[in-house]
Parts: C-alpha cells; structure tokens; sequence
C-alpha cells in the first residue's frame, strides 16, 4: 500500500517536531471511516449516541464551495479500530435526521460522498427521521 510505504519514510522526518502520539497511525486503515453530515450538530448528536470508548480521534471538517461560500454540510473522519461499520451505521440511524451520514458512510479508502440512496444501511424498519429510501 502506498501509503503505509510513504508513512514509513514521512514519520522519521517529522515525528520529533510534532511528537510521537500525533504522528500514530492506526495498524489498520479498515478502522477508518469516512461521511457527510448535514450540520455539526448532527456529529455531536452522533457523538453523544456512540461508545467514545470505542472511538480515536474524530475529525470534522468544513465545506467551502469553489466560490467561497459556506455551506452548513461537514466531512467527518472517525477513527474507530473497536467499531464495524455496521456498529456505526446503526448509530446513525438513531440521529434524528441523520440520513446523510448513514448514507454516505464508508471504509475512508472508499469515501466518494455520494450518498446510497437505499435503507439497507438503516437496520431500524422505521427511522427516526421519519421517512425511508425505498
């Protein structure tokens, strides 16, 4: 993999300004999972539903539009070596309003933003948002 051969030879070069425990990289990047959110409030509300203890580092991320506009919509990256992505999925799907994070949810070498535009990643038959892709 790329960049586990990049890592290798970026991390001696960089890890003594920086300190090792901001330079670690998960043995695993199955462990990192990558989505959209409509609001920040919605990662906290996602936040306040997971098991922190499960959880490394979460990233979240602001997007600007080409023109510089802002838009309320965040990208999030989780690291989580003790969580499927189903465990995560099935957390979104208690977030009121929270679809676009189940939809868009994937491993992070997968992430391309779009959302899936099916239930399948909702275990719940009847979300709490209130209505369902089918």
């Amino acid at each position: 993999m790329l960049l586990s051969w990049a890592w290798r030879y970026i991390r001696p070069a960089v890890e003594p300004a920086i300190g090792a425990k901001a330079m670690s990289m998960p043995e695993s990047m199955d462990c990192i999972y990558k989505f959209r959110a409509e609001t920040r409030e919605d990662v906290e509300r996602l936040q306040e539903l997971l098991d922190m203890s499960r959880v490394e580092r979460i990233d979240v991320q602001s997007i600007v539009l080409q023109n510089g506009a802002w838009i309320p919509d965040v990208v999030v990256t989780i690291t989580a070596p003790a969580m499927t992505l189903d465990d995560l999925r099935q957390a979104m799907a208690r977030v009121p309003d929270g679809h676009v994070m189940w939809q868009t949810v994937q491993p992070a070498a997968k992430y391309d933003g779009e959302r899936t535009c099916d239930d399948e990643a909702n275990d719940d038959p009847e979300p709490s948002y209130g209505f369902a892709f089918r």
